[in-house]
């Protein structure tokens, strides 16, 4: 379980190979120099791996959270306010930026930016680390290519996220 940079959500893995994105809201009562945190009721549900989240982690600027899981993959899901009311709204569940980046054999127990935010790193049960290179124009120019079919449905969404040249 997780913040995002700006604590606006928290992110948690799961047995069910969902990970809930919670909204973070914060409350103020009068007379308190502090405000209190709750999170809201019902998280948005991020679905696509197919066994046991075990490690989420927020990119520093908060744009992206990576995941790793028992089915040997790990995930990178986008965190634009358009496409996590988009997946709230259908339910798909498909925020994910790029197909799975696969390499370790079994679980893969943790992942982790960097403090650029341009690499991330896996450990696997099958005792290797993973380095994966990430660039965000070629990852945006990849995960929009990906999510070409499912953007032809959200012309809005599609020019905010996938601006053309």
């Amino acid at each position: 379980m997780t913040f995002d940079p700006h604590s606006r959500f928290v992110a948690a893995g799961g047995a069910d190979g969902v990970i809930r994105l919670w909204s973070v809201v914060a409350t103020k009562r009068e007379g308190q120099c502090k405000g209190q945190l709750r999170l809201a009721p019902k998280p948005t549900l991020l679905r696509g791996h197919r066994d046991w989240v075990r490690s989420v982690c927020f990119s520093p600027d908060g744009q992206f959270l990576a995941s790793a899981s028992d089915d040997g993959t790990v995930r990178l899901w986008t965190m634009s306010a358009e496409v996590l009311a988009d997946v709230a709204q259908d339910e798909s569940g498909m925020a994910q930026l790029l197909p799975p980046l696969v390499g370790h054999e079994g679980v893969v127990w943790d992942v982790d930016f960097d403090a650029t935010g341009e690499r991330l790193i896996s450990a696997g049960a099958d005792g290797t680390v993973r380095v994966w290179e990430l660039r965000l124009e070629q990852l945006m120019a990849a995960g929009c290519g990906w999510l070409q079919d499912w953007l032809l449905d959200r012309p809005t969404l599609q020019q905010q996220i996938c601006p053309r040249d």
